[in-house]
């Protein structure tokens, strides 16, 4: 072998290690920007509850979110634990929190698809109170009932 065919394997050799280099670095910092970006102190899993005018509770919700700090947005599923005859009802949330408000869309997709929103304010340490707004396809009216969502914070 003559030295300019060792030189070549040589650079070769070096070339697969600064790619190998190169690229775990690039992993490392993703790893990190998503952590830093991306995790937010309002994911995780809280209690909704709608009450009526005179404060009884007309539906709990057990819900888990995921929220993007970087852009406010969040997804999340949503499961009915109250009333019985709704008992493991399921749906998607998809909403923005900013500037302490929580706005959200929630639907259904099977087996009847239904939407319905959500606005709360901020008042206390992750708990919004607000208004769950909806159509009522049967009686041809949009209804309005007050809902707290509160996170259940691990102790």
């Amino acid at each position: 072998m003559t030295l300019w065919e060792k030189i070549i394997e040589i650079d070769h050799l070096y070339g697969l290690i600064y790619a190998l280099l190169g690229a775990f670095i690039c992993f490392v910092f993703k790893t990190i920007y998503t952590c830093i970006s991306q995790s937010s102190k309002y994911s995780g899993k809280y209690k909704a509850v709608s009450r009526d005018e005179n404060g009884d509770v007309l539906k709990e919700d057990n819900c888990k979110i995921k929220h993007n700090k970087r852009t406010g947005i969040f997804r999340g599923k949503i499961k009915r634990v109250f009333p019985d005859e709704e008992l493991g009802k399921k749906q998607n949330v998809i909403g923005v929190i900013m500037a302490d408000r929580f706005l959200c869309s929630v639907y259904a997709n099977a087996p009847i698809r239904t939407m319905s929103a959500v606005y709360a304010i901020l008042y206390e340490n992750y708990c919004f109170k607000g208004h769950y707004f909806w159509y009522d396809i049967t009686e041809n009216t949009s209804k309005q009932i007050n809902i707290e969502i509160e996170k259940r914070i691990k102790l």
